[in-house]
């Protein structure tokens, strides 16, 4: 496999008046039309969280940094076989789309993402796997696809319960290690394991800071 440099470092920018009190990206382009693309703190309720704001000169997008990459790690491989390049499909991710109104991922934008390989489905190819799915197209039941996703570093888990097969006799597996990393094996003829609709609910792993008196603390708007 190609030599992947995945790693990534951001400053987090706290711009006047909307470091701690933005809830969107848009929102922060909208004060400061200025305001370029790179990692921001936004306050969703009591929380405060680090998002990587893209295309603030255009539409501005919700990322979340994933500070845990690697060759098996928050990646998504497509299991080798007839409809696959000789080495199958992989796609590995460096940050995942995120929407902060719902606390949801979307697993298929690939914006920040490294592929190699390719599928195909008749007329139809793919050069991207959405992250947590596993998949193959070798047999009945078979698990030949493998999937990590790993959020540790930031302050969400993972909901439980949300992955399920598709397909044509599919076969898969989610195993969990506690609430912030989920791997995966799929596959069928053809199959897959993954969220529907490649939509993954997030949840708060920890309750926002209280003040002295145990009243949560909450920052002044801006």
């Amino acid at each position: 496999m190609k030599h992947l440099a995945l790693t990534t470092t951001a400053a987090l920018l706290l711009l006047p008046s909307i470091g701690h009190a933005a809830a969107s990206c848009a929102e922060i382009q909208a004060r400061h039309p200025g305001a370029r693309d790179d990692t921001y703190r936004l306050r969703l309720g009591p929380h405060k969280v680090e998002v990587y704001c893209h295309d603030m000169a255009g539409t501005p997008r919700e990322y979340l940094t994933l500070p845990k990459t690697g060759q098996t790690t928050n990646y998504s491989y497509y299991g080798r076989g007839p409809n696959t390049a000789p080495a199958g499909l992989t796609t590995w991710y460096q940050k995942v789309r995120f929407n902060p109104a719902d606390l949801t991922l979307d697993l298929s934008d690939t914006t920040f993402a490294i592929r190699q390989g390719w599928a195909s489905f008749g007329p139809t190819r793919i050069e991207s796997v959405p992250l947590a799915s596993a998949g193959d197209c070798v047999a009945n039941d078979s698990r030949t696809g493998r999937s990590n996703i790993d959020l540790t570093g930031t302050p969400f888990g993972i909901e439980p319960g949300q992955f399920q097969t598709s397909g044509f006799n599919p076969s898969g597996t989610a195993t969990s290690k506690g609430s912030q990393i989920v791997n995966l094996r799929g596959g069928g003829y053809c199959g897959n394991i993954g969220a529907p609709d490649n939509l993954l609910q997030l949840t708060f792993r920890t309750a926002p800071p209280r003040g002295p008196h145990g009243r949560q603390r909450t920052q002044p708007r801006g």
